[in-house]
């Protein structure tokens, strides 16, 4: 437990370092010789600073970088952090986790090193907290998005976890967490081999599954992808497409994400692995639609996505259009099986196009216009 003293010095630190003061290199360094003479248990209680540490230099301007002691002694604060996971017996705790997943969004690690946080975050998924299963997947996760190949551990991981759930969550516990009010509630086994799951780290294993489809040649993929389909087999009343929004749809970033991912894995050159998506109901058209039904069959969320400055959604939307274009027979088959007729997709182009073409937009939006006005002339074309 941290002392007040020990708290407040922690905070002159962080001012200091965030203010850019004259002594804020001279302070830090000062710090870094303390640490790296400390003991495992003395730098534990220091990890939510240096996290704090991190997230500035993430926040800081270019302009400052010359006078950011955060920035400058990164290499030492991130050498720090990955020390405190080499041979460690004790259970990874939630700030050191925070401090790796702070070292994936830095993209500076080896992939000898992603390898190692994989293999020292993975075990925890089935930890007793559940924020702590909750962040050590999601470190999975972004380590996962970002690797180029893909190591067997990780898809033997995902199997188990698979397996974990199916014996444990029963229907009753999937329709609670797909609820709209479903809040911060999760569930837990009475007995020994207790697993602790909710929402949230159901969306890592959806999210964490993706990403391994979308990567190509992946060793072992086959377990995974017949594990999936024998719980698709064993579950026919799921519509997997309704599921995946309802669990991976919380908020905008995680639709776009979702609905992008799904995209790019169907662009990929090799296509194994759209091809199984496909033997599931899962295909770009089937999810976009079916998230459009979902918000009420209008334009409004798209034109309220397509506004947001810092979203991804006209990135995504623009190559999805350019896709169902080329796909056009595709598109209109699983707007078709979700009883929808072309009139209404038409309306809803129609009326984006309005929005697009008037002023309020705050970046030129003609390249879509023209996309959109292509698809609109295939969408009735014999």
């Amino acid at each position: 437990m941290m002392d007040f003293n020990h708290y407040q010095q922690q905070q002159q630190l962080l001012s200091h370092i965030t203010a850019h003061t004259a002594s804020s290199i001279n302070k830090l360094e000062a710090k870094l010789v303390q640490w790296n003479m400390s003991t495992e248990k003395e730098v534990e209680l220091d990890l939510d600073i240096i996290h704090s540490i991190f997230k500035h230099d993430r926040a800081c301007g270019s302009s400052f970088s010359s006078a950011c002691a955060a920035r400058l002694f990164y290499p030492q604060l991130a050498q720090l952090v990955i020390d405190q996971t080499n041979g460690k017996k004790t259970t990874l705790s939630y700030p050191l986790l925070m401090c790796m997943i702070d070292l994936v969004k830095h993209d500076s690690l080896t992939p000898l090193q992603s390898t190692h946080f994989i293999s020292v975050a993975s075990p925890l998924w089935s930890h007793h907290k559940i924020y702590i299963c909750r962040k050590s997947m999601e470190l999975c996760y972004r380590l996962v998005s970002r690797m180029p190949s893909m190591e067997d551990a990780i898809v033997h991981r995902v199997v188990s976890y698979i397996r974990h759930c199916r014996m444990r969550m029963t229907q009753l516990d999937v329709e609670k967490i797909r609820l709209p009010d479903y809040t911060e509630f999760y569930f837990n086994d009475d007995v020994p081999s207790a697993m602790v799951y909710d929402r949230s780290t159901i969306r890592w294993l959806i999210q964490i599954i993706l990403a391994i489809l979308l990567k190509q040649g992946v060793d072992n993929l086959g377990r995974l992808i017949t594990e999936i389909k024998d719980l698709y087999r064993s579950n026919p009343n799921h519509d997997l497409k309704e599921l995946l929004i309802d669990i991976c749809c919380a908020n905008d970033d995680d639709t776009v994400q979702l609905l992008d991912t799904i995209l790019s894995i169907y662009q990929q050159p090799q296509q194994e692995n759209a091809i199984f998506l496909s033997t599931i109901g899962i295909n770009p058209h089937s999810v976009f639609l079916y998230f459009i039904q979902r918000c009420g069959n209008t334009h409004d969320i798209m034109v309220d996505l397509l506004l947001e400055n810092d979203s991804e959604f006209i990135t995504y939307f623009h190559r999805y259009i350019i896709y169902a274009t080329q796909h056009i027979d595709s598109f209109k088959k699983a707007n078709s099986d979700l009883g929808n007729d072309l009139d209404s997709i038409q309306t809803i182009i129609a009326n984006t196009l309005l929005v697009l073409e008037g002023d309020g937009f705050p970046y030129n939006a003609k390249p879509l216009i023209c996309r959109l006005s292509v698809f609109e002339e295939r969408l009735f074309k014999e």
